[in-house]
């Protein structure tokens, strides 16, 4: 195939929206229209010490933060809230006014 010829293929394909990584793998002929396998870590934070731990911390103060808690823990913010609200069911009552 001619250079002018692989130029149109690819403006033709970008004018349908793919992107440059799309182009590519059909241009060199993919044939497989699943997704390639992703490595992945098996979640960590949601185990049954974790769980205690984050348990006992809010049951020794009751107005810990999200943050404290990661930060103890050594997980992220996000997985702290994950682990208070969804695991252990808890939830906010009362908030606290503080200065910006």
């Amino acid at each position: 195939m001619e250079k002018t010829a692989y130029r149109a293929v690819i403006k033709y394909l970008h004018l349908k929206g793919m992107t440059p990584s799309e182009i590519q793998e059909d241009m060199r002929g993919r044939e497989s229209v699943e997704d390639d396998p992703r490595p992945r870590t098996p979640p960590t934070a949601n185990i049954k010490d974790n769980l205690d731990l984050a348990l006992g911390m809010m049951m020794q103060d009751r107005r810990i933060s999200y943050h404290q808690i990661a930060e103890r823990m050594g997980i992220s913010i996000e997985r702290a809230v994950n682990i208070v609200t969804k695991e252990l069911g808890f939830s906010k009552v009362s908030a606290w006014w503080v200065p910006r």
